[in-house]
């Protein structure tokens, strides 16, 4: 299955973003606004988009909020799912979402928009005042979907934040935290507290998932012998990955 690619099937559409979100998409891991806009044209009823991307070019990410958002203005139920990152301008796709679905494993990253720049002193502070603009119609996008304040918000985009599904649920980033099953969990233990504790991660409480809510590395549940270390290895090797600047 490519990496960008849409299912149909009755009255669902899944899109899935498993790539770079770019106005040149040269690889079959990409997409732009223009083609995911092209491939919802006729899209009814659900439409749900997994997400699995560290970002790209903020123009292509606003215009795919848009047509997902007009897709939800004219009756479509919109869900975005994050199935691993959705970082810096994969995490406006994000918001996109009526329902906003996370894991206990998932994470969402955000930052202040960046760009490369060449050219004589007037030329880069008109640049400067470009990247100002972008970074205003990218703060709506958080703005008008999360329940934090803008001092807040503005401080977490200044730092560059990641979120895990009990920060971004508590924020507003998300809406619900699923179990490994896909079941709604009420509550959930969230990825960066787990690392912090000890041998073994509690057993979250009051979940409908009887299987847990957070996967290991090695496979199987992180409660089982063996499993604690291998996940917790991974999980700080993506907490230090800074591959997500490219909003």
């Amino acid at each position: 299955m490519k990496y960008f690619n849409m299912e149909q099937k009755d009255g669902v559409t899944e899109v899935y973003i498993y790539g770079d979100i770019t106005s040149w998409p040269w690889t079959e891991s990409d997409v732009s606004g223009y083609t995911l806009a092209r491939a919802l044209k006729d899209a009814e009823g659900e439409i749900i988009v997994y997400i699995n991307s560290y970002g790209g070019e903020v123009g292509e990410a606003l215009a795919i909020y848009s047509t997902l958002r007009q897709k939800a203005a004219q009756g479509a139920k919109v869900t975005t799912v994050c199935d691993g990152f959705a970082c810096s301008a994969a995490s406006m796709v994000f918001m996109a979402g009526t329902e906003r679905v996370m894991y206990p494993y998932s994470m969402v990253m955000i930052h202040r928009a960046w760009i490369w720049a060449a050219g004589s002193a007037d030329e880069l502070r008109e640049e400067a005042d470009r990247l100002e603009k972008i970074e205003t119609a990218a703060y709506a996008v958080y703005r008008d979907n999360i329940h934090i304040s803008d001092d807040e918000l503005k401080a977490l985009l200044d730092k560059e934040t990641w979120l895990d599904a009990g920060e971004a649920l508590e924020a507003g980033f998300s809406t619900v935290t699923r179990g490994a099953s896909g079941k709604a969990a009420a509550r959930v233990t969230p990825v960066s507290r787990i690392a912090k504790l000890g041998d073994k991660p509690p057993e979250p409480a009051g979940t409908d998932d009887a299987e847990g809510t957070t996967p290991s590395a090695g496979g199987g549940h992180p409660s089982e012998e063996g499993n604690e270390a291998p996940f917790r290895t991974v999980l700080q090797q993506f907490m230090n990955r800074k591959g997500c600047k490219n909003a």
